[in-house]
């Protein structure tokens, strides 16, 4: 549990710190998904449920703050 913990923590590091694309931040979450998949193979409903939508808010959050910065400029 640990291990997923740190998984997903890592990932929501990464997509809101630096600059990353809509694609690389995709692509962030389906390794991610990948990784879990391999420790708890029957749980990726509970991914799908539970941690997809908190990664994608938090690209999709992410990126809304990278566009506003470089239209303040």
């Amino acid at each position: 549990m640990q291990l997923l913990r740190w998984l997903a923590d890592a990932t929501a590091w990464r997509l809101t710190i630096g600059p990353i694309t809509r694609a690389e931040g995709e692509q962030t979450i389906e390794a991610t998904r990948e990784r879990i998949l391999t420790l708890f193979p029957d749980k990726a409903h509970v991914f799908d449920l539970v941690l997809r939508p908190r990664f994608e808010r938090l690209l999709r959050e992410h990126l809304e703050e990278e566009c506003w910065r470089r239209l303040r400029g």
